[in-house]
């Protein structure tokens, strides 16, 4: 169906729920419209969040779909085995131009400066052609799920085709799906799939033409499942094969089920149909996405994952004690007799079984086709929150062994699981016949697979777990090494003992210990949140492994820092004392750990706060009677206030009182945004405001003072001409960004000094 564009289709395919989301990943202030000052201002950002998993593709889809909206042409795909792109999409400009197709994932690693260059030069090519040709339009070839859909142009063939499939369902019905329910419910998905895989099982026949009768029935009769569950109407985009269903005219998204078949059986997954419902009838954002649940294992943190993987050789181990007629060689032979269980277990089968038979499927899967195991985190699919295998080399090959094998105990037709292997198997010929070099590779499991090897940082590590003891007697004797946050500051002083210069890092005759801290060091931020060691080899000029070693972050989208240089840290905090570093520098390594830990709760408080300021100003008052009127409201207001959240607060607005109005904050408002997008408490949030500005107020020269093209709140700012402001919500805002209360009283403390 797709040719020789299949690849360029499975990316578009993984990229298209992010490409949609790009409005909820950039800052506000960057409008998507496919502007020239859309792409600056995106160049600006793209450094900060190419850590964000998917934002490098869906930015190159924007920076490709920017270009071609303005040049015309269309996506295609590199193939040129010898080309610094190879394997990336193109955007190929309308051949008259006489422009070069260009690896818009190129452009994005290139920076803003390339990705406006190359839009200028694009440019200065079509106001050049226009001029000579002044009825020329850029005309762009319609991108599946990339761009809005064009208004409906054959209306008349889309009626035809509607009321055929409607008459002729019975026959339809009698000919290909006798003795089912056929009433458009979700339930009859699974029936329509047994159809699917037992009428055209593969991609070829499927576009055969001697098979058009049941595709056009059955993709009527998907899109009539959907629309019927979730109100909405079919389409026939001009320019595009496929009859569509989308919910509202404005809708740039639709489902088109013909290609939700073709996809289906490409990967022999008949659980696709079912994600297909789920993604039309449940609507979802990024934040949607659960995030993994980490937990602390003694050594290293983990997810439900790593529980579903340890215990795969067991239920395999199982599975062949149940089952002993069965040779379980992750064959094709052998899931055929394993259907014929799944059959005969029924349409309810036991968890425990349904879960052994799943951990040999999809281990079969992996031999297939290569790649790992991993949870379903897409809220739409039947599979969410469920192991599934992903390959290395699909885009959109996820597949939940548990939903196939509990569909192989539901169809009496044989293929629920084979099919999903020969599809592995396939591809697999496919990418050998074009690599010869090329073979599948999979994540080794545990009790199945042989263990790798250790890895740099991995024997590094051990080795200085190992002689930890060691190090302690030798430099930390009669001191605390509880990997603890507090625990820090006794290592911040044997450092400042053994290395007093930050030369003697390079000193061959400190590494033993520079490694010990370093390892330390590590293991406390490492347990202080979920994350792991990795290493760059590319910084070990010296050859000393420990120079490329840092602790990085296991948490999606997480805020900064994702990684922390742990020798960097040390190394820092010798050169701030021998540079005459104010305050307790003992501190620095505990503080850099409550940085560290407070990074994802710190970055939602920047959004929430930009959020906040974001949003525009309609008060009617001038700025300085709304300043008057909102704190002589707050004062009188003070004492109903303090009675129903504060009581011992005390009125006197004492710095002491501080720490008690921050742990108000966190006992009443215990996220960033309940304190400041949650209307329930706007009244808690003003009168905190108030008595912490009023505080700082007391002791110092400020006053307080109103700009709307500032800030949607009150603010103080000096009465002296001199520069300087403090802005009371946000400072209540960054309390969540600190491991320990006192943030209040050190800003206090600071003014007032």
């Amino acid at each position: 169906m797709f040719g020789e564009h299949e690849s360029l289709v499975r990316w578009i395919e993984g990229l298209s729920i992010t490409y949609d989301l790009m409005d909820d990943i950039v800052p506000d202030d960057v409008v998507l419209d496919h502007t020239l000052e859309s792409l600056e201002l995106l160049g600006d950002v793209l450094y900060d969040y190419d850590e964000t998993p998917g934002f490098d593709a869906a930015a190159a889809a924007y920076i490709g779909q920017t270009l071609l909206k303005l040049a015309g042409g269309r996506w295609g795909w590199d193939d040129a085995p010898d080309s610094d792109t190879f394997g990336q999409p193109l955007a190929c400009p309308s051949e008259e131009l006489g422009l070069t197709p260009v690896a818009p994932r190129k452009l994005v690693g290139s920076g803003g400066v390339a990705i406006v260059e190359k839009y200028a030069e694009w440019e200065q090519a079509v106001l050049e052609f226009a001029a000579v040709h002044p009825d020329w339009r850029p005309d762009k070839e319609f991108t599946w799920r990339l761009d809005r859909l064009p208004k409906v142009s054959d209306a008349n063939r889309l009626s035809a085709w509607l009321a055929e499939r409607e008459q002729r369902l019975p026959q339809w019905v009698a000919a290909y799906g006798a003795g089912g329910t056929w009433d458009f419910s979700p339930p009859t998905i699974d029936a329509l799939a047994a159809a699917l895989f037992r009428v055209t099982p593969t991609p070829e026949q499927l576009d055969d033409p001697g098979n058009t009768d049941f595709v056009d029935g059955a993709t009527w009769y998907l899109g009539e499942t959907l629309r019927r569950a979730e109100p909405g109407q079919w389409i026939a985009p001009h320019g595009d094969q496929y009859f569509r269903v989308r919910k509202h005219p404005d809708d740039e998204w639709s489902s088109a089920p013909r290609v939700d078949l073709w996809l289906a059986v490409r990967d022999g997954n008949p659980v696709q149909l079912h994600n297909a419902f789920g993604y039309w009838t449940t609507s979802f954002v990024a934040a949607d996405r659960p995030k993994p649940e980490y937990r602390w294992a003694g050594t290293a943190w983990q997810t439900p994952l790593h529980t579903w993987v340890e215990s795969i050789a067991g239920r395999i181990d199982a599975l062949a004690a149940a089952a002993p007629h069965i040779t379980l060689d992750y064959s094709a032979d052998s899931l055929r007799l394993l259907e014929r269980l799944c059959r005969a277990a029924g349409p309810d089968p036991q968890q425990d079984l349904v879960e052994n038979i799943a951990a040999y499927v999809g281990e079969a899967l992996l031999r297939a086709g290569g790649g790992c195991w991993t949870l379903d985190d897409t809220p739409s699919n039947v599979s969410l929150g469920r192991p599934i295998v992903r390959g290395y080399n699909f885009i959109s090959d996820d597949v939940s062994p548990i939903d196939l094998v509990r569909v192989a105990c539901r169809w009496q037709d044989p293929g629920a699981l084979t099919r999903a292997y020969e599809a592995r198997e396939q591809y697999t010929r496919e990418q050998a016949a074009k690599d010869p070099n090329w073979y599948p590779t999979k994540a080794p499991t545990p009790g199945l697979d042989s263990p790798p090897a250790p890895t740099v940082v991995e024997s590094w590590c051990a080795a200085r777990e190992h002689d930890f003891p060691a190090w302690t007697a030798r430099y930390g004797a009669g001191r605390t090494w509880d990997f603890s946050r507090d625990s820090l500051i006794d290592l911040a002083e044997v450092v400042f003992e053994v290395l007093p210069t930050p030369n003697q890092f390079q000193d061959p005759q400190h590494a033993e210990f520079v490694e010990g801290a370093a390892w330390y060091y590590g293991e406390v931020l490492r347990r202080g949140k979920p994350s792991e060691w990795q290493h760059h080899d590319n910084l070990d000029a010296d050859g000393r492994c420990y120079n490329g070693l840092d602790v990085s972050t296991l948490e999606r989208e997480s805020g900064y820092p994702l990684g922390v240089f742990v020798v960097h840290d040390l190394r820092r905090l010798v050169e701030r004392r021998n540079d005459g570093g104010f305050g307790d520098l003992r501190s620095d390594l505990r503080d850099n750990f409550d940085h560290w830990v407070t990074a994802a709760v710190r970055q939602r408080t920047e959004d929430a706060i930009r959020r906040r300021n974001r949003k525009k100003s309609r008060r009617k008052q001038s700025d300085d009677d709304y300043a008057a009127a909102w704190t002589t409201a707050r004062a009188q207001q003070f004492p109903e206030w303090q009675q129903r959240y504060g009581a011992q607060l005390g009125s006197d607005f004492s710095p002491d009182s501080l720490d008690v109005l921050e742990s108000m904050i966190r006992q009443v408002t215990p996220t960033p945004e309940d304190l400041l997008e949650n209307p329930a408490n706007a009244e808690f949030l003003n009168g905190a405001v108030w008595y912490y500005g009023e505080t700082v107020r007391c002791a110092t020269d400020l006053a307080w003072t109103y700009h709307r093209n500032d800030s949607n709140d009150c603010y103080l700012h000096r009465t002296d001409g001199t520069y300087g402001w403090l802005h009371p919500i946000e400072d209540l805002a960054e309390t969540f960004g600190h491991y320990a209360l006192g943030s209040l009283r050190r800003n206090y403390d600071r003014w007032v000094s």
